[in-house]
């Protein structure tokens, strides 16, 4: 089984705006509302390919109600840690503003919460793929991909991180190996021994187009 775990999930807010003016009231000319955040995005491709998994992370009030509501109509299954206090973020994605977005910040989570959902991870085995994706909330412990990967060390689990590149180098001490290409394409390709086994990084840069990803493996690669 997959299953994606987004620690900050969110309503994405995608609106259009014609003649943009600061100031002033602006009428949006479309609107989307989406479920969103990082490992809710694997979730939702991999639903779109017929793939089965899992969505878990935490959600609190109205919104996080709405977006295990829109992830159930979309065929996506989940099971959420439900948070007691606070609500789940909204993005506001402003399509036509050079990409201009206002995220909100979303629930504390606390230690009880977090315990929660290492007890659902703790049921993952042989054969079972983890993504974990997105930023670390700060109320959550800084080292926290990493206490996850110690909780599934030896039961076979493949771990697959897609993070912002901080997140990564602050989560691994790796060495670099950078390539460049034309067109403003950047490849980085890290490598590093862990006592999780070998981790082995794939960044990818277009322009300011980040794209990362990380493998847990048993062998080399370079």
């Amino acid at each position: 089984m997959i299953y994606t775990v987004t620690f900050n999930p969110s309503l994405d807010y995608i609106v259009s705006v014609e003649d943009f003016k600061l100031g002033l009231t602006n009428r949006t000319s479309s609107e989307l509302i989406l479920p969103g955040g990082k490992g809710i995005n694997v979730s939702t491709v991999l639903g779109n390919l017929g793939i089965e998994n899992t969505a878990l992370g935490f959600l609190a009030g109205f919104t996080g109600k709405e977006i295990e509501r829109r992830l159930k109509e979309m065929g996506v299954a989940s099971d959420f840690i439900e948070i007691n206090e606070g609500v789940s973020r909204i993005n506001l994605k402003l399509k036509s503003i050079d990409g201009t977005e206002i995220n909100g910040s979303g629930p504390v989570i606390s230690p009880e919460d977090v315990e929660k959902l290492m007890e659902k991870l703790d049921k993952l085995g042989e054969g079972d793929v983890l993504f974990l994706a997105g930023s670390i909330p700060t109320s959550m412990p800084d080292d926290m991909y990493q206490k996850i990967m110690a909780k599934l060390d030896g039961k076979g689990v493949m771990i697959v991180v897609d993070a912002t590149r901080d997140l990564l180098f602050v989560v691994f001490n790796v060495g670099i190996t950078a390539y460049e290409f034309p067109s403003e394409l950047h490849v980085i390709l890290m490598q590093h021994v862990t006592p999780f086994g070998i981790v082995t990084v794939l960044s990818i840069f277009i322009g300011y187009v980040w794209f990362g990803f990380i493998f847990l493996t048993g062998m080399s690669v370079l």
